[in-house]
């Protein structure tokens, strides 16, 4: 019986690592609702096909969703291999944007959510038709936000 009353979620003493831990995932939880709540796109948006990106060999997809009420648009980059950019034969990773200029929301390897904090500070503007080279962590999910055409 004291096993069972240890392990009863309130009883349970956590490390202080864990509970730094859980406390990073809580904010990521947080920020993935506000996000939600804030970006049409996320929840009633359309996938624009011809956007889609799928890089099988470096296991990347990466999807546009715009919202045509709002104007809302997201785009989605996911890294599903556990491997970053930059690396030592790549200094970026390269994917192709839609057009206008866009600005990173989220990105899971920050260091607020535990990763180590390969983000991209700085705008992105893409005509749509060229490569844009951009900082990817390994395993990681990163939301950029249409500002501008």
């Amino acid at each position: 019986i004291a096993g069972l009353n240890e392990s009863k979620i309130g009883n349970i003493a956590y490390t202080r690592n864990s509970k730094a831990q859980m406390n990073k995932f809580k904010n990521l939880v947080k920020d993935l609702n506000k996000l939600t709540d804030d970006n049409p796109a996320l929840v009633s948006g359309d996938f624009i096909h011809e956007d889609t990106v799928k890089h099988t060999q470096s296991q990347v997809c990466a999807t546009h969703l715009k919202d045509e009420d709002s104007k809302n648009e997201i785009y989605q980059i996911v890294n599903f291999k556990d491997e970053s950019y930059p690396r030592a034969d790549a200094n970026s990773y390269y994917i192709k944007f839609p057009k206008g200029t866009w600005v990173e929301i989220l990105n899971t390897d920050d260091k607020k959510y535990g990763g180590k904090g390969l983000t991209n500070q700085n705008t992105i503007k893409s005509n749509g038709g060229d490569n844009v080279a951009i900082n990817l962590a390994g395993n990681s999910t990163l939301m950029f936000k249409k500002i501008s055409e």
